[in-house]
């Protein structure tokens, strides 16, 4: 007896691959897109560097604590504790009458609680020098926009 193959079974294995395809295509380049998030420490530090004072309280609010060093010159110190946010990608396959592939990237924090203190020296309303502790990775979120 001859076995025969409808045309919509004979379609159905060449749309899953394609489909799956698509899926791994598109985890590889949000995966991608996701490794270069992070910016490193020294950029986030270099970030700052001659900026006004003025930009710095714009973007991470008020100081925990100031003072005056030695030359009389205002250092500010930030205060920060936090978990890192990473995207966590997602795809789903989806055959039957209809077929697609979806994709969704979603903001989740990870790991235990990190701490980064930025110590910058103001000079003519300006970052001059900085110090920065804690957590490079923590740190490096602390990046101007």
């Amino acid at each position: 007896m001859a076995q025969y193959t409808t045309y919509t079974q004979a379609r159905r294995t060449p749309i899953l691959e394609n489909l799956v395809r698509i899926a791994v295509a598109s985890v590889t380049a949000l995966l991608a897109a996701c490794a270069g998030v992070l910016t490193d420490l020294n950029g986030a530090r270099n970030s700052w560097q001659g900026m006004p004072y003025k930009d710095v309280v714009a973007q991470w609010g008020e100081p925990t604590s100031s003072t005056k060093d030695k030359s009389g010159r205002d250092t500010h110190t930030w205060v920060s504790e936090g978990q890192i946010s990473r995207l966590v990608p997602s795809i789903g396959i989806f055959v039957g009458s209809g077929s697609g592939v979806g994709a969704e990237v979603t903001p989740q924090a990870a790991g235990p609680l990190r701490r980064c203190e930025r110590t910058l020296v103001i000079q003519d309303s300006r970052v001059v020098e900085q110090a920065w502790q804690g957590d490079d990775n923590y740190c490096s979120t602390f990046v101007r926009h």
